[in-house]
């Protein structure tokens, strides 16, 4: 698994989480054993997000726009992540 986009989030764009395994059943955009960004929306709930490549990060910006993540996931149960890099 290629964690590069993973990393720039954190490391180049202040990115407010950190990196984890999903463990939980099947999500429409998120599947059991993929590498997901997480930020945590209290004790027990998470919100988690695949990363954008650099690439498409830039070009986001260069046409007004900030996104840098896609196919979140709000409300996940923090049971469900294994946090693997801070």
């Amino acid at each position: 698994m290629n964690l590069i986009n993973h990393l720039n989030l954190l490391t180049n764009h202040k990115y407010d989480g950190f990196i984890a395994i999903y463990t939980g059943p099947s999500l429409l955009s998120t599947e059991p054993g993929d590498i997901v960004m997480v930020r945590t929306d209290g004790d027990k709930i998470a919100t988690i997000e695949k990363p954008l490549s650099q690439e498409q990060i830039d070009k986001n910006q260069s046409q007004g726009s900030g996104i840098k993540t896609i196919c979140t996931c709000v409300s996940v149960p923090l049971r469900y992540l294994e946090r693997i890099y801070t």
